[in-house]
């Protein structure tokens, strides 16, 4: 009788272990045909690809409107994240929100925050373009001592640069964007106009619904591991 009873429960886990997987690959992926942002060798690296293509989207719509400075787009969402003045579901979209459950279910993330251990994270330190920041952050790294409130001052003072610099943008885009979408849901986020991918400016073909309801702004708990690394 045992042989029957454990065979279903093994069907059962296998089922299970097979529908987890086919949610992971239900995302729709809008940038695949685009150049990879960073040459990592991951199993996750069109997820990561379609991770940043969609973080510089969201963040040339929200700060740089008329596509002219993309220089302080990232000059800006460091110093809202310091100063805990980021409202993540203002700027997220639904697609971010799916990007998101997708990191968080894959090799990319641990604990639900980027793995700043993991073989992916070895390779974006080391390919950092600057070499004074690349040298300091890969000591910090050594040192096992990444904690925010020495980061972001840090990514601070060289930010304006960061747009130019892929590899530096995917460590902030999995580190400090989408951990605070891990646990949203998309009846949290504000509904907004289209945006193009080029430089976030608003389709005026489309008009807007004015019976829509307004979503509450839901300031994100930032990240504050004030201890070491976990």
């Amino acid at each position: 009788m045992k042989t029957p009873f454990f065979s279903l429960i093994l069907i059962v886990i296998l089922t299970l272990s097979s529908c987890n997987q086919n949610k992971k690959n239900q995302l729709e992926y809008k940038y695949s045909s685009e150049a990879p942002m960073v040459k990592c060798d991951s199993p996750d690296s069109l997820l990561v690809n379609e991770a940043i293509y969609e973080f510089e989207k969201n963040l040339n719509a929200a700060f740089n409107k008329d596509g002219r400075n993309t220089a302080r787009i990232y000059t800006t969402f460091i110093n809202q994240i310091i100063q805990k003045r980021f409202v993540v579901n203002e700027f997220a979209t639904p697609h971010s929100l799916e990007i998101a459950k997708a990191l968080n279910q894959s090799s990319v993330f641990k604990n639900e925050t980027f793995d700043v251990n993991s073989d992916l994270s070895n390779c974006l330190f080391n390919s950092i373009k600057n070499n004074n920041l690349r040298t300091s952050l890969n000591s910090l790294k050594k040192a096992n001592s990444l904690r925010d409130n020495v980061l972001l001052p840090t990514f601070q003072n060289e930010a304006r640069n960061f747009y130019n610099d892929k590899y530096i943008s995917t460590i902030l885009a999995l580190k400090y964007y989408y951990p605070l979408l891990v646990k949203m849901e998309e009846k949290d986020l504000v509904e907004k106009l289209d945006a193009t991918p080029q430089n976030g400016t608003i389709n005026f073909n489309k008009t807007p619904n004015t019976n829509q309801t307004i979503k509450p702004q839901i300031k994100a708990e930032q990240p504050g591991h004030e201890g070491h690394n976990h």
